[in-house]
């Protein structure tokens, strides 16, 4: 196998683009037998032809039908597993509630500091940026006790700002970041750089901090994480079927069953979303740190951070604590 080169896709991500069962999917690919490369987390990819292709395949309606059907076995009404993934996901928010706590803790009491910095400072930026960050992840939270849907579209929001507040610190004395600053301060409707421009910019951070990985290593990893919290505020629609329930008729035509407007009893849903929620709060430590650390950040605060970056996500973001392995040492 080769190293991946670019227009190819993961082949577990093509399974989740097609929203197909992944035994038909690899089926497909084993008759096509296409070449396979590898990318950046040395998952096996195939051509980006291929997502086309199949979802043009001859078999794809039966294929969807398939999967409809497993979804609506999953979400079937089973009143003790649904009220045991109910109790599960507020369990999880509990904790998850009590690190943001933490984080706006930490963001008070750093508030006299940052305005010695200046109003218009690259700190006083990512300041006020990370209150938009955790006001944020509370409106998250209060919305998943409610079990409304589509607060994961906040997700992308949260991100955008943790990586603007990044570029600011990195970028801030630099002639460009000095000029973006300056408009976002002074220009109010201004949002901020393009992605493309705080992606780079993170990603030489992090080249530049860390040999182990190249430039475009890094680039692909955090366009990655940004692109899975993109689809989730794009009107795309797997994000909507997954809370639509379809019927098959005795004809074998497709049709809506039930949509949602709100709140709705998806608990297994809920739970896998609320481990994605986990992950973003870890990033907000994270990024909390390298925005703060040189305000400085007090001795015991540096401690309370990382020992929060590694009991939320320690395991399951092994890679990218290795990218940041200067924070965790």
């Amino acid at each position: 196998m080769t190293q991946q080169r670019t227009a190819h896709i993961a082949i577990e991500d093509l399974v989740d683009e097609l929203g197909l069962l992944k035994e038909d999917v690899l089926r497909w690919i084993k008759r096509d037998n296409p070449d396979i490369s590898l990318d950046h987390m040395g998952r096996e990819c195939i051509s980006i032809k291929f997502l086309d292709r199949y979802s043009n395949e001859e078999e794809y309606t039966e294929a969807l039908k398939k999967a409809l059907n497993l979804e609506n076995l999953v979400n079937s009404d089973n009143s003790d597993m649904a009220q045991k993934w109910k109790n599960q996901k507020l369990e999880s928010l509990d904790l998850y509630e009590t690190y943001i706590q933490d984080l706006e803790n930490l963001h008070r009491k750093y508030l006299s500091l940052v305005n010695n910095t200046g109003h218009e400072s690259k700190t006083m930026a990512a300041y006020l940026l990370f209150a938009r960050v955790i006001a944020t992840l509370k409106t998250c939270c209060l919305c998943q006790r409610h079990d409304h849907w589509y607060w994961a579209s906040m997700l992308r929001e949260i991100e955008e700002c943790l990586a603007v507040a990044e570029y600011f610190t990195i970028r801030g004395d630099h002639p460009q970041g000095k000029t973006d600053l300056r408009k976002w301060f002074r220009q109010l409707h201004h949002s901020s750089p393009s992605y493309t421009i705080f992606c780079r910019a993170i990603s030489k951070d992090l080249t530049f901090e860390n040999k182990d990985f190249t430039e475009k290593e890094n680039n692909d990893f955090i366009s990655m994480l940004y692109s899975n919290k993109c689809t989730l505020t794009h009107p795309c629609y797997r994000f909507i079927r997954d809370v639509t329930k379809y019927k098959t008729l005795s004809d074998g035509s497709i049709i809506v069953e039930k949509v949602e407007y709100g709140a709705c009893d998806y608990h297994k849903k809920h739970l896998e979303f609320s481990d994605l929620f986990k992950s973003q709060i870890w990033n907000s430590f994270l990024t909390f740190y390298k925005c703060f650390y040189d305000i400085p950040l007090m001795e015991d605060d540096r401690k309370l951070v990382i020992e929060i970056c590694k009991k939320i996500h320690n395991e399951e973001t092994e890679d990218f604590i290795k990218k940041n392995q200067r924070l965790f040492s």
